[in-house]
């Protein structure tokens, strides 16, 4: 008999003949609870996750169902979503005092980024199998997905959450303005003009963004989330709890930024560093381009989203708030976003043809 708190959930999958169960602990505050079960029988594992949070609905795992089964359909191995024995995709029930929405998935064939040592998947500083990963968000920006229409943890002019209240990137940004408060005069008025040509590019790209194309994503690339084989290489991805819609432009910029290390602090005081961080980006660029095509609406619309998403996400807006003391390094942040703000030096278009 199966003597644990866990019964009920495992239930769902299975019967009373479980070998073992593995617990995981990956919840982020009382308000986004999770738990994941790596239950084993006779021939058989599976993932079961008990999740308590705003953007975790049964209409949203059955949407990541069909966003896995389309990446499979691509040829990229994700694990598919499991029905229960009821048929579903989810099912609520009581859990340690909270009503928690039970889901589960195919136990992984391959192992995770973070379970390699790094001298087996990097060179050069560079894992080998990033380009792999970055020509699969173009493959799938190409199928243009409408498997959902709920937006990815990426998405921007949209809420992820029903409890957020805005995107991430303007999350950051207000987090930034807030910071500016306890400026000195000289950097006040700095930052309210830069404030002011923010507003005003933001603007000009939510009267285009619904203009551009999109796709469903995954959404959540990491070494944790990003599957190899024995070799290293790139086999796919598991989690789609982020998944969703999302334009192609703004989920391929933002992974790439994520990818390139747009988020060291070095950057902001270094312009060498700076530049040679966005000479990765854009070549990271050309290689999304050998599998999708952008339209000359994305390439219009690629300074402006550059302008949005580089200058106060995330680590700007972090940084700027640990060194609010030291008015020298306040200044050449200002100067720094400033700067990315209002770059033109930047030929996007150029490294967006196949």
């Amino acid at each position: 008999m199966l003597g644990s708190e866990y019964t009920e959930a495992v239930h769902l999958y299975g019967g009373s003949n479980v070998l073992e169960i593995e617990t995981k602990n990956t919840s982020r505050g009382e308000a986004d609870y999770r738990i994941t079960l790596f239950v084993r029988w006779p021939g058989r594992r599976i993932v079961i996750k008990l999740t308590d949070n705003d953007f975790t609905t049964p209409e949203r795992v059955e949407g990541w169902a069909k966003t896995a089964a389309e990446y499979h359909r691509a040829g990229y191995y994700c694990p598919q979503m499991l029905r229960n024995l009821d048929g579903d995709y989810s099912k609520t029930i009581s859990f340690n005092g909270r009503k928690v929405l039970v889901y589960g998935e195919e136990f992984a064939e391959y192992r995770t980024a973070d379970q390699f040592e790094p001298s087996e998947i990097k060179r050069d500083g560079e894992y080998i199998f990033l380009d792999d990963v970055i020509r699969s968000i173009g493959l799938i920006g190409s199928r243009h997905l409408q498997t959902v229409n709920f937006p990815s943890g990426m998405c921007i002019f949209e809420k992820f959450c029903p409890s957020d209240i805005c995107d991430e990137v303007m999350e950051n940004s207000l987090d930034f303005k807030r910071a500016a408060e306890s400026f000195s005069p000289e950097q006040k008025s700095k930052f309210e003009k830069i404030w002011a040509k923010f507003m005003a590019n933001r603007n000009a790209l939510e009267k285009i963004y619904p203009q551009l194309p999109t796709s469903v994503f995954q959404a959540d690339l990491n070494e944790t989330n990003v599957l190899l084989d024995g070799e290293g290489q790139f086999k796919g991805l598991l989690d789609f709890n982020l998944s969703g819609r999302d334009s192609v432009l703004n989920y391929l910029f933002r992974q790439l930024m994520m990818l390139c290390r747009f988020g060291r602090k070095e950057l902001l005081y270094s312009s060498i560093e700076n530049d040679k961080a966005i000479e990765s980006f854009l070549s990271k660029l050309t290689v999304a381009a050998q599998t999708y095509s952008f339209s000359e609406t994305e390439k219009e619309a690629a300074i402006l989203l550059y302008r949005y998403l580089r200058p106060f996400w995330w680590r700007p807006a972090q940084e700027i708030a640990e060194v609010a003391d030291d008015p020298q390094k306040v200044m050449r942040i200002l100067n720094w976003v400033e700067n990315e703000l209002t770059r033109t030096d930047i030929a996007f278009s150029d490294y967006m043809m196949k």
